[in-house]
């Protein structure tokens, strides 16, 4: 949606009830955190529209699968205790 969508808010605001599963990667195509997308503000949308579904990451290995994907939890985890 990040490339396709002029406006992802309004888009997902939009069709939020139709959404179960959001797959997120960097706009690198790595993991979230190893690029440079604001993860912080897109946690924040979901929260506003009350999303409720699942949200899964993807993305090719940069590193090593275990580290990347560390690193992401990582970083997904600091948004998540700030965000939520």
């Amino acid at each position: 949606m990040n490339t396709e969508e002029y406006d992802l808010p309004a888009t997902l605001k939009r069709n939020v009830s139709l959404i179960d599963t959001i797959h997120i990667s960097d706009n690198n195509r790595f993991y979230p955190g190893l690029g440079n997308l604001n993860f912080k503000e897109f946690i924040r949308l979901l929260k506003s529209i009350d999303f409720i579904g699942t949200l899964t990451i993807e993305g090719n290995i940069k590193s090593s699968f275990e580290q990347d994907i560390r690193k992401s939890m990582t970083y997904l985890t600091g948004i998540m205790l700030n965000v939520l």
